[in-house]
């Protein structure tokens, strides 16, 4: 048997009263209770009590609470008074809410031998609250806060609790806070800067202390536009805009006014010979407008942990500004102190665009991590785009990936007899990943600038290396030819190099990879008496892929000689051909052919056959 009552109370109109507005207006208040009782082959009676309580309160402050104290600047200065013209300071929050929930369980079971278990009974409180402002037009913080206790000592007494507001024994707290800040003073750069912090507290109540963990993240962008630069002091003027202009407008007033059209068609021929003069400023403004906006981001994170911490935790600590809580941890935590996680990442990225059809795009990252562990055993690593060279991957440097697309190639000799349309892709990325272990003591800090001098110093603290070279694909190209069969061809190869103490290992890859497509629409039109004419309408795709792979792994255990460890090559052919009739039948077929030789299995043939056919049935 089950029996169960809901009930909410929530104010449905808006009242014009200001105190009862803010107050009862945004208030809701609900209340349920369900009894359970059941039975089964084990239990001959199941009970189940659940009651639960929820009250919550949120108010909207509304966007216009604020006030333009630099309002009077666009007067005095010049090109950017209007951005400090619209400088505003919100002097109210822009919302608050809070949340209150009671829950109050209580379980027990009865076996058929008369056997009552023990009681299972949890009385909980759970409490939330959230404040967002927007300081200005550009900074907003938001602030989170909630909290988790037990009041099974209140049991049967949970309205002394509310009228003492007693919030029982505190189990688990956390706090977040949140900041962004996107100021647009300049249109050619666009910062984006955002701080958050995340605080954890939990008590177990069985141990002495408490568990407290902290997540930090800083990060920023910066979007720079090198053509919006040169046009803050010299923008060309656009004389194409302007023939056609007068253009249009001569035309509809040429029988009315002949020798204005004379003289705007003297001034435009005049406009045109002065620009084809030689000018240093046109120059540049042509040259900056085929880079795209350069992006640069940072970002910063730190998370940390201790154990059994005993005390009241800084206000600074939580929120990121002490690095250091300072305060005693039970013996209880024992070597299990906590944990010390940061990692720093940096990048910038942009491109080129050398004519309408040849676009490059490079991308440069570079990351850091270190680790401290309980025990105190810190291991860094680090990650970077890197161009190698050499046979052991021994020289190089830190060099940005890139990817670069030519379309507009079905113009090109030949391949303007074959194809519609045609464009040529060449991409490389590459990586170095170096990863340090230290016991005894803690190295000087790793940063951007100094990494060279680390890698060198603390070679024999080095752990493992990584490096990779790859070029997928190395070069590609798409064609779509005539009654829409559309080619695809790719040439990848890869080559990784690990590292370790005990020797190495160069894996290489090659891949050679082709698509072709052929896609036939059509139908039929039949007759049918007192119907009219059924139309059919049917689709018919013939795909077929060749594909070859060759891969080679290399081992040395003194990193001077090499032997092969493992190889393998790979083929396959494979069709498939796929069709739809009407709406309601659609299927296909497949057939593969594979090859393969490895230095393991020796040669091997597969063949796979398949087919599929699909009726949608409606009714």
């Amino acid at each position: 048997s089950q029996a169960s009552i809901n009930t909410t109370l929530r104010k449905s109109g808006k009242s014009d009263n200001r105190i009862i507005k803010y107050t009862l207006d945004n208030m809701s208040l609900s209340f349920s209770a369900s009894q359970v009782q059941s039975s089964d082959v084990t239990y001959k009676n199941k009970w189940s009590e659940n009651y639960t309580g929820r009250f919550s309160y949120s108010i909207p402050f509304g966007r216009n609470n604020y006030i333009k104290p630099l309002n009077w600047v666009s007067n005095f200065i010049p090109f950017i008074g209007e951005t400090f013209n619209d400088f505003q300071i919100f002097y109210m929050p822009s919302s608050f809410n809070t949340n209150l929930n009671l829950n109050e369980k209580l379980t027990w079971n009865e076996t058929r031998t008369n056997v009552k278990s023990p009681e299972t009974y949890n009385f909980g409180l759970d409490r939330s609250m959230n404040l967002d402002y927007k300081l200005t037009n550009n900074i907003s913080a938001k602030y989170a806060w909630g909290a988790q206790s037990k009041l099974n000592e209140f049991r049967g007494y949970a309205w002394t609790a509310l009228r003492d507001l007693d919030p029982g024994i505190l189990t688990q707290s956390t706090e977040s806070f949140n900041t962004t800040f996107n100021p647009s003073i300049l249109k050619w750069l666009k910062p984006s800067l955002n701080y958050s912090a995340n605080y954890r507290w939990s008590d177990d109540l069985t141990r002495e202390g408490q568990n407290i963990s902290t997540q930090l993240r800083f990060g920023s962008n910066f979007s720079l536009t090198p053509v919006q630069i040169i046009e803050l002091v010299y923008k060309p003027k656009t004389i194409s805009r302007n023939r056609s202009s007068n253009q249009s407008r001569n035309s509809r007033t040429r029988s009315r006014n002949r020798s204005r059209n004379n003289n705007s068609e003297k001034e435009i021929e005049k406009e045109k010979q002065n620009t084809m003069k030689l000018n240093p400023l046109l120059l540049v403004h042509g040259i900056l407008k085929k880079i795209n906006p350069i992006s640069l981001s940072y970002t910063e994170n730190l998370n940390r942990s201790a154990n059994q911490v005993i005390g009241e935790v800084p206000i600074g600590y939580k929120f990121g500004w002490i690095p250091e809580h300072g305060l005693k941890q039970s013996f209880e935590a024992g070597s299990n102190l906590g944990s010390w996680d940061h990692k720093r990442d940096g990048s910038i990225r942009s491109g080129i665009k050398l004519t309408r059809s040849i676009n490059i795009n490079t991308n440069f990252s570079q990351n850091f991590t270190t680790t401290i562990s309980s025990s105190g055993l810190e291991q860094l690593s680090m990650s970077r785009d890197y161009f190698a060279l050499g046979k052991f991957f021994n020289e190089g440097l830190p060099f940005p990936g890139w990817s670069f697309r030519i379309s507009g190639i079905e113009k090109w000799p030949i391949i303007k007899w074959l194809a519609k349309s045609a464009s040529l892709e060449h991409s490389y990325s590459g990586k170095e990943t170096r990863s340090w272990q230290f016991e005894d003591f803690s190295p000087e800090k790793m940063n951007f600038i100094n990494f060279g001098s680390f890698s060198e110093d603390y070679k024999s603290y080095e752990r493992n290396l990584r490096i990779n070279r790859n070029f997928s694909p190395i070069l590609g190209m798409n064609m779509t030819l005539k009654k829409n069969i559309s080619v695809t061809l790719r040439h990848n190869r890869n080559k990784t190099l690990d590292e370790s103490p005990t020797g190495l290992t160069i894996q290489n890859d090659n891949s050679y990879t082709s698509t072709g497509t052929y896609t036939h629409r059509g139908g039929m039109t039949i007759p049918i008496p007192f119907y009219g004419d059924l139309k059919l309408n049917n689709t018919m795709s013939f795909t077929l892929n060749l594909d070859l792979n060759e891969s080679v792994e290399e081992r040395s255990g003194d990193k001077i000689e090499l032997e092969v460890g493992s190889f393998s090559e790979a083929w396959k052919a494979g069709l498939r051909v796929s069709y739809q009739f009407s709406t309601k039948v659609s299927g296909g077929f497949r057939y593969e052919y594979r090859e393969s030789d490895t230095r393991t299995t020796g040669r091997k043939i597969d063949r796979d056959f398949g087919f599929d056919v699909n009726l949608a049935i409606s009714g």
